[in-house]
């Protein structure tokens, strides 16, 4: 596997031979370092009870409804409306007492092309403000807030946040805006994802793979994989999942989520802009921040012990097999983009994506930046976005 960039920080990634033995449909080689000695685990397989059987998250996700509120203007500061212009939706899931309310932008023509922006941890629809009005031009752009992040409802309850909970509501989501449009229920879905939208989308596109027209991953990865022992969190970063004493730390100053988004590459982000993602997380607004700990406890990073939150390892939410078996399904073509400098997770990462997905192109490594990529070089994700797969050209064949 070559890269699409001539820098050392991209070229590096080569130097992981180990790879070459990790396979969709079984086991992966040990990594070396701290995983030498580890026995290899099956893509999929369960750690314990406490994950969700197949059966429990197809019946969640066949159950899951959404209702579709009208556009209004979100009750925001003057501050952050000046950042964040968008008048947004809500899409009510559930019909019960314990329905929860996620709120998305949407903006373009309902006729055009359905694309579909997820976000990750600690950020909301906010990371996308730089490219909605440009989609906007050529797309129908849809970019909610998962639920416990954003403008959507914060439930208290970390049981809440597990891949197939948010997989349930991107397709209620998206069910809903089907029913309403029959321009959007005959069209296929564009997802561009960054961090854990990735997981999270690629698990939606692994169930729905008709429905899925191209996947674009800035900075994200695929669940299970060999790299998530490799994520290097700084010590501020480690507050929002750490012990009770961290936690509390957290809990006071909120340090965690502006050092989790300023992990970018040369050019830190301005003060006002770390401002508008902590907004949502603030004490005022939701005490205590359940979703970015909560979210941490999806991935096999748990496993391996750095998480430090005092949970059982054996516990934690082992990501669910349809992001790895059911993908072989998804031909649509993707697009991998990474930040050389990005200092919350290795390199390897796009590897993976490249391996799991049939049809990505060979990652695009962008030397200079970091985490953000939307925050830092939207216009790389732009050009990702718009490139359209070259069509076969006709062959011309001459009857002698």
């Amino acid at each position: 596997m070559h890269w699409r960039g001539a820098e050392e920080g991209c070229a590096g990634v080569q130097l992981l031979p180990h790879l070459a033995q990790w396979r969709v449909d079984g086991a992966f080689g040990k990594p070396p370092g701290k995983m030498e000695g580890r026995p290899p685990r099956q893509l999929g397989q369960k750690t314990k009870a406490f994950r969700m059987t197949q059966e429990d998250q197809n019946a969640s996700v066949a159950g899951k409804v959404a209702v579709l509120t009208a556009a209004a203007e979100p009750n925001l500061p003057a501050w952050l409306r000046e950042l964040y212009p968008f008048v947004t939706r809500t899409a009510i899931l559930g019909s019960d007492a314990n329905a929860r309310r996620m709120s998305f932008v949407e903006l373009g023509s309902p006729l055009a092309p359905p694309v579909v922006l997820l976000h990750g941890n600690p950020t909301w629809s906010f990371l996308w403000r730089s490219l909605l009005p440009r989609l906007a031009e050529r797309y129908r752009v849809i970019a909610p807030d998962w639920i416990g992040f954003g403008l959507s409802d914060k439930p208290t309850d970390a049981a809440y946040h597990s891949m197939a909970q948010h997989s349930a509501d991107l397709a209620a989501l998206l069910a809903a805006l089907e029913a309403e449009n029959s321009a959007f229920r005959a069209q296929k879905i564009m997802l561009v994802m960054h961090d854990w939208g990735g997981p999270i989308g690629l698990d939606y596109a692994a169930r729905h793979p008709q429905r899925i027209r191209k996947l674009v991953l800035a900075n994200s990865w695929l669940t299970p994989s060999p790299v998530a022992g490799q994520i290097r969190l700084k010590p501020a970063q480690r507050l929002g999942i750490g012990g009770p004493l961290a936690r509390w730390m957290d809990g006071a100053l909120n340090l965690a989520i502006p050092a989790v988004v300023s992990s970018t590459g040369t050019q830190a982000l301005p003060a006002n802009v770390v401002d508008a993602y902590k907004f949502p997380f603030e004490a005022k607004q939701s005490k205590p921040r359940t979703a970015p700990r909560a979210f941490f406890l999806m991935t096999d990073a748990c496993e391996k012990g750095w998480c430090g939150n005092g949970r059982p390892a054996e516990q934690s939410e082992i990501s669910n097999p349809f992001n790895v078996v059911g993908l072989t399904a998804v031909s649509a073509p993707a697009e991998i983009l990474w930040g050389g400098k990005d200092a919350l997770s290795g390199k390897l990462a796009a590897m993976t994506l490249h391996r799991g997905l049939p049809g990505a192109r060979e990652p695009l490594c962008l030397d200079y930046h970091g985490h953000m990529l939307p925050e830092e070089t939207p216009e790389a994700l732009l050009t990702r976005i718009y490139e359209e797969p070259a069509k076969p050209q006709p062959v011309l064949r001459i009857l002698l």
